[in-house]
C-alpha cells in the first residue's frame, strides 16, 4: 500500500527551498535547521552531501552569481 505523501509547507522560494512568509516579511524555512536555528539545504555534489545556508542560496539565486564568503 503506498504511503501518503507529506504535504509541503510554505511556497517554493527557489527550486528546492520552501518558506512561509510571516506578516513582517520574514521567510521561515520549515526544512532542516542547524542547532543555531539557521535553515540549511544539503544537496549531493559529486556523490557527497554538502550543507549550505538556505538564505545564502536564495541570495545567490536572486543575484545570479555567487556571494563572496566574507559578505555573509
Amino acid at each position: 500500500m503506498p504511503q501518503p505523501q507529506k504535504q509541503q509547507r510554505g511556497r517554493e522560494i527557489i527550486p528546492g527551498i520552501r518558506g512561509e512568509i510571516q506578516p513582517n516579511g520574514c521567510r521561515i524555512c520549515p526544512g532542516a535547521k542547524r542547532s543555531d536555528g539557521y535553515a540549511i539545504k544539503g544537496p549531493k555534489i559529486n556523490g557527497k552531501t554538502q550543507s549550505f545556508y538556505a538564505h545564502r542560496l536564495v541570495l545567490e539565486h536572486k543575484l545570479g552569481r555567487p556571494v563572496k564568503p566574507d559578505l555573509l
